[in-house]
Parts: C-alpha cells; structure tokens; sequence
C-alpha cells in the first residue's frame, strides 16, 4: 500500500532475451533526481513499483532494466524479513574483497540457476531518490544482490558469469524463453 492507501501496482518483469536486458543503463542526472522524474517516469513511483514487483515475485534485488526502464537505479531488500527495501540511484561497486562461489537464480530468467563467484564484501556508493549521498557496506549476500544487480545496470547477466556444464544445462530452459520471445515479437507486428 501506498503512503495515500492505494494499492500498488506491480509492473511487468522483462524476460530473457529482451534487449533491454543487455543494454548498458543510462544515469539519472542530478536534475532528474532533483525534479524526482527521469525520461517522464516518476522516481518515487517507479521505485515503489519497483519494490512491490519485486516482493511479488519472491525476488530480493530487481534493477529497472528488469521493467523496461534503461535508468541505472535498482532496489534491493535482502533482509530476511523483507521488511527494509532500499533503493540507489546510479550506484558504485568499491572495496571489494574475498570472494563466495553461491548459487543464483534471476527474476527475468526463471527457472535458471547456476554458481557464481562473487565478491563477499564491498561498499556501495550512490545516491537515494533524495539526491543525498549513500554509503552502505555490504557482504555475503547483501553484497551478492548489489553485484548482481548492477551487472543488469551494465547489461551482464548471471548467465555469462555461471560454468560451462550449468549453461549446458540451463540451454533448453533458455531456449524456451527465446522461442517464447520471438513468438510474442510476432505478434507485437502483427
């Protein structure tokens, strides 16, 4: 619910192979943030829908490329209450150290899981929808989901980064998502 009572309302994940999904986010401008709107979107509402698309879906990261928005903003809630969602605007990845080999899954390409060797522990540096600075140190997967999260800003997705057998497994899952894509792009010219 929002602020006013009103239900929010989720948005669409993009699914794999979308384009979107691999296209290098832009970021949002100081003026932007200050006007609280980017390429005519709402920041605030945006980063609402963002946060309920994402507890929708069981999801605990989900970056605005993943709703067909080429902004580098993303939001996270990785506590295990999913009850402290946070949001960065054109976030930084710093201060990496150690390193954790876990199993990932993502909400635009479902069904697929794979390990991933990913930083332990980092600071991430961005700004809030205020336009105020942040600084949150993150590890395990707290940091997981920020690395994770911002390769989608970059247009990598966790697929490129899993092993040779799990892509070799997960081929006829994505296989699936691209037919299922080239369909509904048919349709869309139709």
């Amino acid at each position: 619910m929002s602020d006013d009572g009103k239900k929010i309302e989720p948005m669409r994940i993009v699914l794999y192979p979308d384009p979107v999904l691999t296209k290098k986010a832009r970021a949002i401008t100081p003026d932007e943030l200050k006007a609280g709107q980017a390429d005519g979107i709402d920041l605030r509402e945006l980063a609402a829908r963002m946060i309920a698309t994402m507890y929708e879906a069981d999801g605990i990261g989900l970056a605005a490329p993943q709703v067909g928005v080429s902004l580098r903003f993303w939001v996270a809630d990785p506590s295990p209450e999913h009850t402290a969602p946070l949001a960065i605007v054109n976030p930084v990845l710093s201060n990496q150290s150690g390193t954790l080999d876990m199993e990932e899954g993502c909400l635009s390409i479902p069904e697929v899981r794979g390990k991933v060797k990913r930083f332990q522990k980092l600071t991430v540096t961005g700004l809030d929808l205020d336009g105020n600075p942040v600084t949150l140190e993150a590890e395990d997967l707290a940091a997981r989901v920020a690395q994770h999260e911002t390769d989608h800003l970059d247009g990598i997705l966790f697929i490129t980064k899993i092993g040779t057998a799990a892509r070799f497994m997960a081929r006829s899952k994505l296989r699936v998502l691209e037919d299922e894509y080239e369909v509904m792009q048919r349709r869309r010219k139709k």
